[in-house]
């Protein structure tokens, strides 16, 4: 199912023996937009440490209460290798912590598809997107509150603002970025997928596209009354002239049109 960033940071996290906390933010690559770590609140409990959790290690999801369970136990996040909240997460430190709870280690060519997370009930070739024989993979990781008001930059302007991220929670990708456009009042919201983006800019605080402001102004307008389902999205595939099957990785109920 497509949920917005903002929607699944209110999820509690149950792990085996308890509540864990709630999450508070996705730190996914910008190579392939796959969600590498949901990052954990734990309140008080392991205060000013920074908790990853791998999708690896989600068991499911139940949408009704807003719960992620977590196929982890207390002691074994208690002892895990320690990340403080001010520390950036290194590569070092994701081999060390990868190890501990032996999640596949993603950016290495030979491992990065053998494990499938468990939320998702069908083998998704996006976990394997970034991989390159006998090549490890430099995929830089960002957070959704990082780059969250970062600005869109097409070829002839600045044209608004990074709202908020649509997010598959079946197969953990980003789909979609919901950009709100400055056009006179009101400003209006439209949704953009990461194949649009070329880089982003954190000098600059941008992300930048190649596409003019036109074709922003032509695009159909997001609400949060859309209906993210099989049809609204094979007509935006329609508008960005994007093949449907590059978001065939979604684990749908064709037969109700919806996810």
């Amino acid at each position: 199912m497509l949920r917005t960033a903002r929607t699944l940071k209110n999820y509690k996290l149950e792990c085996i023996d308890g509540e864990l906390g709630k999450a508070k933010e996705f730190h996914f690559d910008t190579q392939c937009w796959i969600v590498r770590y949901l990052i954990a609140e734990t309140g008080s409990w392991l205060a000013g440490r920074k908790i990853l959790i791998s999708p690896h290690a989600m068991d499911s999801i139940r949408r009704e209460d807003q719960h992620i369970f977590i196929d982890l136990n207390k002691n074994q996040i208690k002892d895990a290798p320690l990340l403080y909240n001010n520390h950036p997460i290194s590569r070092e430190f994701e081999e060390e912590n990868c190890r501990y709870y032996d999640w596949p280690i993603y950016w290495h060519s030979q491992s990065f598809g053998e494990q499938q997370p468990r939320l998702r009930n069908r083998n998704y070739d996006q976990w394997n997107e970034c991989k390159h024989d006998n090549i490890v993979c430099d995929i830089r990781l960002r957070s959704t509150l990082e780059i969250n008001d970062f600005h869109i930059q097409t070829l002839d302007n600045d044209i608004g603002h990074i709202e908020d991220f649509i997010i598959d929670d079946a197969a953990w990708v980003i789909r979609y970025l919901i950009v709100s456009i400055r056009s006179g009042w009101p400003e209006y919201r439209v949704l953009i997928p990461p194949q649009w983006i070329n880089r982003i800019s954190d000098t600059e605080g941008k992300v930048f596209v190649s596409f003019n402001r036109e074709s922003f102004d032509q695009m159909q307008e997001y609400t949060e009354e859309s209906l993210l389902n099989l049809n609204y999205e094979t007509e935006l595939c329609s508008n960005y002239n994007l093949s449907y099957d590059q978001f065939e990785k979604v684990d749908r109920r064709a037969e109700e049109h919806e996810y």
